[in-house]
């Protein structure tokens, strides 16, 4: 039969308490901080100076006041995102758009030169030719709205954001290449083989 309480040993012994033992450690020396401070007003016998407790009630005092500038300091980084980022998804969306008119594309230009006759295809030829400047008028949207990310790269230099917005442009216009390419060698495919 199957033992779960050598498993479970096991898995225990594996287990780090590092952590655990860390953050007990500090709840301790903060509580005997906070306590001896307190028991040392009222207590004759302390060891502890006037000078002492002074040092005590300002480092406490230090403390208390980092912690509140480190978190307005975290409420200040925590900007909303920058203006690009719609542009940004309008281009994502109209990248998305060309790959699959892409595809669409691909498959009636195969259906057309795989065609039987040369009758007939009239209809699926117009069909080609509007998906084609379908295709063309995104890719010119498309190219205008990466420019106007790109504008925002033009800022300061050292600017994260700047850099940020000049990055994802670049990218952007990275993969609209990779796209255009794949269009040119599919029209020039198919033109060849429509004229052959």
């Amino acid at each position: 039969m199957f033992d779960t309480t050598n498993q479970f040993e096991n898995n225990m012994a594996t287990r780090s308490l590092t952590d655990i033992f860390l953050l007990m450690r500090t709840n301790s020396i903060q509580s005997r901080g906070i306590y001896s401070f307190q028991g040392s007003k009222h207590n004759d016998y302390d060891s502890d100076s006037d000078e002492g407790i002074n040092d005590k009630a300002a480092l406490m005092e230090a403390g208390r006041s980092m912690v509140k500038t480190n978190s307005i300091e975290m409420r200040s980084q925590e900007k909303s995102p920058p203006t690009w980022t719609g542009l940004l998804e309008d281009a994502q969306y109209s990248i998305t758009r060309l790959q699959n008119k892409l595809k669409e594309l691909q498959s009636l230009q195969d259906a057309q030169v795989l065609r039987p006759t040369l009758d007939d295809s009239s209809l699926q030829e117009k069909h080609i030719q509007d998906l084609t400047l379908d295709i063309t008028r995104i890719f010119g949207s498309t190219k205008k709205i990466i420019q106007q990310i790109r504008l925002h790269s033009s800022g300061l230099s050292g600017n994260k954001e700047s850099q940020l917005s000049y990055n994802v442009s670049s990218a952007l216009v990275s993969s609209l290449q990779n796209l255009f390419n794949e269009f040119r060698n599919s029209q020039q495919i198919y033109l060849n083989s429509n004229f052959k």
